[in-house]
């Protein structure tokens, strides 16, 4: 066991060189320090699971000594030696935290009797902590299943420096569909922002992959309120700036472990107000209750007219009242809760009208409201409302055969700007389809590719033109749509057989 003596003398501890602490100790002498500060980077350097502190050390005062070792050393097992044994000195050691006290001057055998009593406790916590560890106690606290010994408590005390009793803040990071590529380096920043001095703290992260969480809980704490700030004016903005932008984050203090189940739920909810902030801001509870929020008029007039969209087949008038509720419904500042439950009844109502006028709902229809439910941010309540309108269109598109309306829209489309640039990634654009679904369906339907129809309207109005009037064939290929003349003839030949010329003079 890695020992260290931070004292001005230890002439009468150390009389073995070879065996300093009895020929049957485990413990090894791994430094001596004879001033406080030097005593403290002996500590960081060495971490020693045992440690020999004399409070009448130099250069320190041997309290503040203590204290620092015992914060940045937690699971260290320390005696000190002291010749000052009144109750005031010894209850404020004791409120710190030692595992033993010897009254100067100290005889060798008591030396060695009190180090064999502070290698069994050593001992015994190690046994323990193989069995419960801090990520232990923190799921019975999260499950509401808490149940710990006095003995458990001395272990977390000792080798976390967590108390039960104690106040603890919570920060829970939703990484959302973010989760796999980003939740190692949000951990990573985490982690080092815990390794400053400025701001003190201890912590603990813990993955909830079910929800694409990370949840840090932060302890021994000098100040709540200090790093409370230190988080929202430092590690989120980068979090949300350079780590993982939509990143939420959600902070709560709780007043011990034993609140932690109820607290976590009810921080939960808070990032539902994330709807209301700018990205990169810490949620607390503060925050939202300094909010002016207004009731929520549902837009009943959005409704009917998507409705009628629906009705009418006008996918492009349907997709505008969409997104029109979308945004109604960030126009002022509203309660999460009133925005979820008005975009549902949205989709209830819009499907509804969906049935009466044939459209069967699919299964998995109630995907879409846990969506928009569990959202806590706009992307996932639009990604609920996308999912709606997409669904409603593909289930039109397979209910109408070859009468397909969305193949008859594309038809009226193409017949009126075949002369123009028209692109099929454009036309798709504008049915709400992908290119490559449209591709499918248009040669399903019409026995040609969307290229193929093009040339065949251009040419056949070609002909017409031909036919009909005196016009040049350069002004003819600029007419249906060719800037170059002799490139429209060429495909007049492929498809006629003759060129437009000799075409014309044959008719």
């Amino acid at each position: 066991m890695r020992t260290i003596l931070i004292a001005p003398d230890i002439k009468a501890l150390i009389t073995d060189e070879n065996h300093p602490f009895g020929p049957d100790s485990s413990c090894r002498l791994c430094g001596i320090a004879s001033d406080g500060e030097s005593g403290l980077q002996l500590a960081d350097q060495v971490k020693p699971a045992i440690v020999v502190l004399d409070l009448q050390v130099p250069g320190l005062d041997g309290m503040d000594v203590l204290y620092r070792i015992r914060r940045d050393h937690p699971a260290a097992k320390i005696l000190i030696l002291t010749d000052n044994v009144e109750f005031s000195v010894i209850q404020r050691a004791i409120s710190i935290g030692i595992d033993g006290c010897l009254k100067k001057p100290v005889a060798r055998e008591d030396f060695l009797a009190s180090i064999g009593l502070v290698q069994i406790k050593v001992k015994k916590a190690r046994e323990l902590l193989r069995q419960y560890t801090l990520n232990d106690t923190l799921m019975d606290g999260m499950t509401g299943k808490l149940n710990i010994t006095e003995e458990v408590q001395e272990i977390l005390r000792e080798n976390y420096g967590f108390v039960i009793g104690r106040p603890i803040c919570t920060m829970m990071l939703y990484l959302g569909d973010l989760f796999e590529e980003n939740h190692e380096q949000v951990k990573k920043t985490l982690e080092k922002a815990g390794n400053q001095k400025k701001h003190p703290y201890s912590s603990h992260i813990m993955e909830i992959e079910s929800r694409k969480m990370i949840l840090l809980v932060l302890f021994a704490m000098e100040d709540l309120e200090d790093v409370r700030r230190y988080f929202e004016e430092t590690v989120v903005p980068i979090l949300a700036r350079e780590v993982c932008p939509g990143i939420i984050c959600g902070w709560r203090k709780i007043q011990n472990l034993f609140h932690m189940h109820t607290m976590l739920e009810e921080l939960e909810n808070q990032l539902d107000w994330n709807l209301m902030f700018e990205n990169g801001v810490l949620i607390t509870y503060e925050k939202i209750s300094n909010l002016r929020v207004a009731p929520f008029n549902y837009p009943k007039d959005l409704e009917n007219q998507a409705k009628r969209a629906l009705v009418n087949r006008q996918p492009m008038v349907f997709g505008e009242c969409v997104r029109a509720f979308s945004s109604r419904c960030r126009n002022q500042l509203h309660r999460p809760k009133e925005i979820k439950e008005a975009c549902i009844r949205f989709c209830i109502e819009i499907m509804k009208a969906a049935r009466n006028y044939d459209f069967e709902p699919e299964t998995d229809d109630l995907n879409i409201f846990q969506t928009i439910a569990n959202a806590v941010s706009w992307d996932e309540i639009d990604s609920g409302l996308e999912q709606m309108f997409r669904r409603l269109l593909s289930q039109h598109a397979k209910q109408n055969g070859s009468s397909n309306t969305m193949i008859q829209k594309a038809w009226r489309i193409i017949h009126e700007e075949y002369q123009t640039d028209l692109t099929l990634e454009e036309l798709a654009r504008r049915l709400y389809v992908s290119k490559e679904y449209l591709s499918v369906q248009f040669k399903k339907e019409t026995g040609k590719t969307f290229r193929e129809t093009i040339r065949n309207l251009r040419i056949d109005k070609a002909r017409e033109l031909l036919l009909q009037t005196k016009l040049k064939v350069s002004q003819i290929s600029e007419i249906v749509g060719y800037s170059d003349t002799k490139y429209m003839s060429r495909v007049f030949r492929e498809i006629v057989g003759v060129g437009p010329a000799e075409y014309r003079k044959i008719h």
